[in-house]
């Protein structure tokens, strides 16, 4: 009887080993079986051929945006967006969208999206078109009306009008500083120092504070009106040039095309405007201002500083020093 015991137990462990080993193997097949599926390999359904946005185009061209389509789609149906907002709907398989872009098109940079769905799945293609206006920007005259003394040293960078005061953003490093000028007389009332690593740029007003750029630093500076106290400090990608203040944002460029809008509060880019002239992009864009603070303006409600004679960008790009008689002023 006692042998009997030993035997049920050797046979009992016996059992259990041989389930465990079926198990495990049984675990080690479903895996490998699962690794050795093949990934199905993503299907584009559509695409859109660059050509379109390798060249300029004008407002109201009919514009050939080329497509292709999956062979295997069974039946052709999507959607045209232009700037976000459905333009056409489409259920053909020709493989040309003809837009006519005096109808939907803006000047400067649109966005063509082409979306269609197949198999339960939406797939987009997107394509960048330019267009430029038909008619050459407005020249606008000037008429000097008043002279002022000005501190020739003073490598002037940023410069607006307040309170029947100026105040005045200057460059080069070790020198940059943000003044408050009697217009009269040339005097410089208060003055707040930059750092000697800073070349200072543009400058502009909002509320009851200052904002000034740097060149190439990307920082920005916040100053209080009243007495200069340094407030806070931001960020930025890229070169800083000219900033303005409208509507509570603010509207900074970088030398190129672009005018970049900033919240007023955390100064973090929400959205940028392309320029555009009838020859195409319209470069330097220095310091903007609003047409309604003393200027006439039809493009963006802005007027810019831009093209500066080509021996003040190369000072500018090479930071060489000009002689003080020229008196030289970017703002």
């Amino acid at each position: 009887m006692k042998y009997l015991k030993y035997i049920f137990i050797i046979i009992t462990l016996i059992a259990v080993s041989c389930k465990s080993e079926k198990s495990e193997k049984n675990t080690t097949s479903k895996v490998e079986e699962t690794t050795s599926q093949p990934q199905q390999k993503q299907i584009t359904y559509i695409e859109v051929q660059p050509d379109a946005s390798q060249k300029f185009h004008t407002i109201g061209d009919e514009i050939d945006i080329a497509l292709n389509f999956h062979a295997d789609i069974k039946s052709i149906y999507y959607k045209v967006k232009c700037n976000d907002e459905v333009i056409d709907s489409v259920s053909t398989k020709q493989t040309t969208y003809k837009w006519h872009s005096a109808k939907q098109g803006k000047a400067g940079e649109n966005e063509l999206t082409f979306a269609i769905e197949e198999n339960g799945k939406l797939q987009e293609a997107s394509i960048n078109v330019i267009l430029l206006p038909k008619e050459a920007p407005r020249q606008l005259s000037y008429k000097i009306i008043n002279t002022y003394p000005h501190d020739r040293e003073a490598y002037t960078q940023g410069l607006f009008f307040k309170d029947n005061f100026f105040y005045e953003a200057t460059g080069l490093k070790g020198e940059s500083s943000v003044r408050k000028v009697k217009p009269e007389t040339g005097q410089v009332l208060r003055s707040f120092a930059v750092a000697t690593d800073i070349f200072g740029e543009g400058i502009t007003s909002f509320d009851d504070k200052i904002i000034q750029l740097s060149w190439q630093a990307g920082r920005g500076f916040v100053y209080r009106m009243s007495d200069f106290k340094l407030l806070n400090e931001f960020q930025y990608q890229g070169e800083g040039w000219g900033i303005d203040y409208h509507n509570n944002k603010l509207y900074m460029t970088d030398g190129t095309n672009t005018i970049k809008i900033l919240d007023d509060q955390n100064f973090i880019t929400i959205a940028e405007i392309k320029v555009f002239d009838n020859k195409g992009a319209v470069n330097y864009l220095h310091q903007p201002r609003d047409g309604h603070s003393g200027g006439v303006c039809e493009f963006c409600r802005f007027a810019f500083a831009t093209r500066l004679p080509l021996r003040y960008r190369r000072a500018k790009r090479h930071r060489i020093r000009q002689s003080p008689k020229q008196n030289i002023c970017y703002g």
